[in-house]
């Protein structure tokens, strides 16, 4: 019974919700620094053809990207591992009961 009230409430007025999320204004990049916008302008004006390579999808790189596959396992915990997260009494601690010091 729990489960359905929690979906319930959870689950109410979802779609406005999300609408309103979506809608949020996306936030602004940060301003660049003039420094750095005056190099950018200068070799902008020295290699006009950059302008057109970075418009440019290069079909190449694009092959390369798609043939790229990632394959994610988390690594199997060690059993020294396992006995380091065990407190004294066998009971795994919570992080609460961890106090550290560092020496400085």
């Amino acid at each position: 019974m729990g489960a359905s009230v929690a979906r319930a409430i959870r689950n109410f007025n979802l779609e406005n919700r999300a609408e309103r999320e979506i809608s949020k204004m996306k936030p602004s990049l940060a301003p660049k620094h003039p420094s750095t916008q005056n190099l950018l302008r200068e070799e902008m004006s020295r290699h006009p053809e950059i302008k057109g390579k970075i418009a440019r999808k290069d079909d190449k790189l694009l092959s390369l990207l798609k043939s790229v596959y990632v394959d994610s396992k988390d690594p199997v915990p060690s059993m020294q591992d396992e006995k380091e997260l065990l407190g004294s009494s066998g009971k795994r601690c919570a992080f609460d009961d961890i106090k550290a010091t560092f020496d400085v």
